[in-house]
Order: structure tokens, then sequence, then C-alpha cells
């Protein structure tokens, strides 16, 4: 397929033998053998095909090794530097006045009161992250010349000791303290960077849930074939102002009315956001006659047949559990 060209004559080989033709004729071969000023043995075709198509692939195997070449080229990995890098070569940058000063400031403490590290940051647009690796960069050297500025007695001086106060002998007394004030400086610098980003930042939103998944572990029954009632979706509990309940085991119905117009909130397997004491419990004597009265009908006429109910009220206290019934819900 890739060869710039191929013989229409083997096209017409390939044809003919698909439709049949034989590869080689016999009868054919004897008379063209018998004929004057002929020469040669008649091949089968498939002989003539065979080398047609085996030439085409040499012609086109330099252009698919090309193609090949080609989209390995365009495919190649060029390099590209991670997060980490790019970061850190930017903090570098950031920092660049700072180390500017640190550099020809020579351990002069009057050149300190000049020096405001936090304003050179904060004109080089330092971020938080920044701020953390510019940190890094001073830290280890401040601890160092913390340790050179405190007094150890020579009887408790080691090696270590001496070898700090050897890399550190070029400077007096007053050099020493300067250059510690200059990179306790830069570290409170970045220090107040990294916690203003704290204070300024903005709390994450909530993802906010869908009722099937805010009623995920509320416990229900979803039907009762004794008293011959279902319970409608809980979902629709969420956002209601009101709800009407029966408990299969005790024979309770409970009708619970929301708080306010934000309706009812679920937690757990509990009600929330109902006025305990609005929200009331009857005991139902006969359910066989109530339920199919009240369990389908408008939320004013709930509250009538609820309320014409003459048993002894209790109050609810939003516990759901696996004999209640869901009746109904009103929005």
């Amino acid at each position: 397929k890739a060869s710039p060209f191929m013989s229409a004559q083997a096209g017409i080989i390939a044809k003919c033998l698909v439709n049949g033709m034989p590869d080689l004729h016999p009868e054919h071969a004897i008379y063209w053998e018998s004929l004057g000023g002929t020469s040669g043995k008649v091949r089968p075709a498939s002989e003539s095909l065979k080398k047609h198509v085996l030439d085409a692939i040499e012609r086109g195997r330099p252009v698919v090794l090309e193609k090949k070449a080609q989209e390995a080229r365009e495919n190649a990995k060029t390099y590209k530097p991670t997060i980490q890098q790019v970061m850190h070569e930017t903090a570098v940058s950031i920092a660049g006045e700072v180390d500017e000063f640190m550099d020809n400031f020579d351990y002069d403490a009057k050149k300190l009161k000049e020096f405001e590290p936090d304003r050179l940051l904060r004109k080089a647009e330092c971020k938080p992250n920044h701020a953390r690796i510019i940190r890094k960069f001073y830290e280890g050297e401040l601890e160092e010349i913390r340790e050179l500025n405190q007094k150890v007695a020579k009887a408790d001086r080691d090696e270590m000791r001496e070898q700090l106060e050897e890399g550190y002998a070029h400077l007096d007394t007053k050099q020493r303290k300067a250059y510690l004030d200059a990179l306790v400086k830069i570290v409170d610098a970045c220090d107040i960077i990294i916690a203003e980003a704290k204070t300024t930042r903005s709390p994450r939103k909530v993802k906010a849930r869908s009722p099937e998944q805010i009623v995920s572990k509320l416990k229900f029954k979803t039907s009762d074939s004794v008293y011959g009632v279902a319970s409608v979706p809980p979902a629709g509990v969420v956002g209601a102002v009101a709800a009407l309940v029966f408990n299969c085991k005790t024979r309770k119905l409970g009708l619970y009315v929301a708080q306010d117009a934000d309706g009812f909130g679920v937690k757990g397997t509990s009600l929330t956001n109902f006025d305990e004491t609005q929200s009331l419990n009857k005991t139902v004597r006969k359910p066989e006659e109530v339920l199919p009265k009240i369990k389908k009908t408008t939320k004013p006429r709930t509250i009538k047949l609820f309320s014409e109910i003459k048993t002894t009220e209790t109050k609810l206290n939003g516990r759901f559990n696996e004999e209640t019934i869901i009746l109904n819900v009103f929005k």
C-alpha cells in the first residue's frame, strides 16, 4: 500500500484469479508449446503476480521506514521541567534582590536599618510556596550563625565548634551579630508571607450533596403488607416543611412540622430542624381505618385528620428506625 505505484498487469491477474481463472491451464500450456516460433513454458499466473507484489513491497519499504522515523522524531520527548523545578527556579529569581543585599552589605549593622526583605519579596510577587523555598536557602546558614553567636566555655568546645569558628574567623563579634540579624530578617519575612496567605485564604467550598446522599443512612421501612402502606422516597424529606410517619411496631402516627421555611434536614438516622413543640406522636387504635384516609391527602387535610385522633400526644424525637414508614411529605 505504501508503494508509489503498482503494475496494472498485477491488478488484472489478481482480478481474474479471484473470478475463477485457473492459475495454470494444462491444455493452454500444451498448445503454446506446439506452436512454431514460441519458446519457454507457460508458468502459473500466481508466479507473475507474486513478483509484482514483491516489487511493490520493496518500493514501499523505504516509504514506510521514513514515515516511522518521522513519527519518532515528532513524538520524541523534549525536556520539560517538573513543577518543583519551575518553582525552585522562580524562587531563585524572586530572591535576587535579597541575595544581592547579602552579597554587598559587608556585615554592616547600619545598612540593616534600610533592609526590608518582606518588601523586596512582595515587590517580586513572592507567593507562599516561593517563600518556603527561599526560607530553605537561608535557614541552614541561620542555624550556624546562631550557634556561632552563642558563647561556649573553652572547656566545652569540641571539634565541630572549632571548625565553625574557623569558618567564620574573618568576622568579628559585631559583624557576626549583623550577619545573624540579616538572616533573621529574611527568614521572618518568608514566615510573614506564608502566614498572611493562610489568613487571607478563602475557605474551600464544600461540595453540595444531593438529597439522596443526605438520606443515605436514614433508616426506614419500604413497605408493610399488614397495614397496606409504603414509604414515599426518603429524599423528599430534605427541605420539606411537614412529614407524616407511621411506626408499624408501636402503631404510632407522627406528624413532623419544620422549624422554619428551610425545611427539614437529615443527619445520620435522625431528622433535624423540626419544631419540637408542634411535632407530635399519637397511637392509632385502628390503623386499617385511619391510614387509608390520611396517607394520601393534602397538608391541611392531613393536619385536620391528625387532630381528630383522640389519643395521648407525645413529642417526637426525630429518630427513624427500621419500622418507620414515611407516609407523606409536604414541601
